[in-house]
């Protein structure tokens, strides 16, 4: 009867201890309350000028020759066709920018440029590029450049640029 009791005592102090257990070890495992507060988002309105200013215009430029010249280098070394597909967006991209900020008869005179750029895009984003048409779409990336440089650079377009 003894051993039945002790077994007993023993079996209730185990099934307490493990009721109870230790604070650090409940604390670990118990959930935290996750605060209903919301953090405030700042947000700062910036006023652009709705005409583009000559350090924006400019900015556009140097980011377009930069992509020509990705595109140019990533066709030479034929590494990737997702680093041509991205040079040729951004390239796009950026003269579209450049084309918008000019008016009418300054857009007609710059509009086969475009076409140009939008020429290559198709080769590029053909998934049958072989390396005899990597050496001509090179050259046609070097003439589009060569033509930005004479119709498209500031002071050649100063004239054309939108007004307020």
């Amino acid at each position: 009867m003894n051993t039945r009791r002790l077994i007993l005592i023993l079996c209730l102090m185990v099934y307490a201890g493990s009721c109870i257990g230790c604070y650090s070890i409940r604390k670990k495992f118990t959930r935290k309350k996750t605060s209903e507060e919301e953090t405030p988002v700042y947000v700062q309105v910036k006023e652009y000028a709705a005409v583009p200013t000559e350090k924006v215009y400019r900015d556009y430029y140097v980011f377009l020759r930069g992509w020509l010249d990705d595109l140019k280098i990533a066709l030479q070394d034929q590494s990737s066709l997702k680093r041509s597909k991205k040079a040729i967006d951004e390239a796009i991209m950026n003269f579209t920018q450049m084309y918008q900020s000019l008016n009418g008869p300054g857009r007609k005179e710059r509009s086969d440029i475009l076409e140009e750029l939008m020429n290559i895009k198709k080769t590029v984003y053909n998934p049958g590029l072989f390396s005899t048409d990597t050496s001509r779409l090179i050259a046609r990336v070097d003439k589009v450049k060569r033509v930005l440089e004479k119709q498209m650079r500031y002071e050649a377009v100063s004239g054309y640029l939108k007004s307020e």
